[in-house]
């Protein structure tokens, strides 16, 4: 009977913890590293051109992409 409880005020604790780190961490911590924006300047025959791009983990399950293009 102490063993059922016990395991049973484990589990509780487990959950009560893992809950807590959900909800004070939040989701753009983890997506800080998720996103990198680059640029570069090119030139040819004496124009200049600026290209940029965005490079996405879509492994990350907090990340929303919303694709625009301009």
């Amino acid at each position: 009977m102490r063993l059922r409880r016990f395991r049973t005020f484990t589990h509780i604790a487990m959950l009560s913890c893992l809950l807590s780190a959900a909800v004070i961490i939040p989701a753009s911590t983890s997506a800080q590293c998720t996103v990198q924006t680059q640029s570069r300047t090119i030139t040819d025959n004496g124009k200049s051109f600026t290209a940029q791009w965005v490079t996405v983990d879509l492994t990350d399950p907090y990340l929303r992409v919303k694709p625009v293009t301009a």
